[in-house]
């Protein structure tokens, strides 16, 4: 049986959402292949997780959206390095669609 949001859901904002997936998904790849993550990255990511976040849910995919909301907001107060980056790569695999986000 289809999914029922998948049927009544516009296709151009279903791209709409995947767009903004994707480009939130490509930051944190960029962010991890640099050397150092700069505060305008990780702002850019913040921005993007946060457009993400509002409308997940609309998409049957609250898990997703509430992961984003909790790690933008993590992401902002990430304090070095390491942190921040262990944060994006635990995030990655969400973004990519490969973990289902802890709820």
């Amino acid at each position: 049986m289809d999914d029922p949001i998948e049927e009544e859901t516009d296709p151009e904002l279903r791209a709409l959402f995947e767009q903004r997936r994707q480009a939130s998904l490509d930051a944190v790849d960029a962010a991890l292949a640099s050397h150092s993550i700069d505060a305008e990255q990780k702002q850019e990511i913040a921005e993007l997780l946060h457009q993400v976040t509002g409308v997940a849910a609309y998409f049957g995919e609250a898990d997703l959206g509430e992961r984003c909301r909790v790690d933008e907001r993590r992401l902002l107060q990430s304090a070095d390095q390491q942190e921040t980056r262990q944060l994006l790569e635990m995030l990655r695999p969400c973004l990519a669609g490969f973990e289902t986000p802890p709820s």
